[in-house]
């Protein structure tokens, strides 16, 4: 006569059943964030997956100046690019990077995302802790 051990066989089915979910918690996960990395890398103004034209963006908050970043200090913030001019600025970055990451991206916003039109970093303000550019509009017919 065979006996049957259904509290090993019951613990067996729960872990197939945990572990199962979990590889379909972490597909889900992983898809989500994909497609917040393709979200950004289309809205974000970007020049070589680079943002802010390689600016450093803290320098825009704490120096009031435009600063062009080091490639020595680079943050990648799912997959976009800042370039930092100074170690501590990366470590400020690191910290907080809501605070610094500029809102839309860097992208003058017009109303509708698909359009991204051309900015100068060189010329700024921040109003209300965002970032908002001067636009190099090229007028045809003058």
């Amino acid at each position: 006569m065979r006996t049957i051990n259904f509290g090993m066989h019951l613990k067996t089915s729960v872990l197939t059943f945990l572990l199962f979910i979990l590889i379909n918690l972490n597909f889900l996960l992983s898809s989500a964030q994909s497609n917040q990395v393709s979200r950004r890398k289309t809205t974000f103004n970007l020049e070589n997956g680079v943002a802010l034209q390689g600016y450093d963006p803290v320098d825009y908050f704490d120096q009031q100046k435009s600063i062009k970043g080091n490639k020595s200090y680079i943050f990648n913030s799912e997959r976009v690019l800042y370039y930092l001019s100074i170690a501590l600025n990366l470590e400020k970055f690191k910290i907080k990077l809501p605070s610094f990451e500029p809102q839309n991206g860097g992208a003058y916003a017009m109303g509708d995302s698909s359009h991204k039109v051309e900015v100068d970093p060189e010329s700024f303000k921040i109003v209300n802790k965002n970032y908002i550019f001067s636009i190099i509009l090229i007028l045809s017919m003058l």
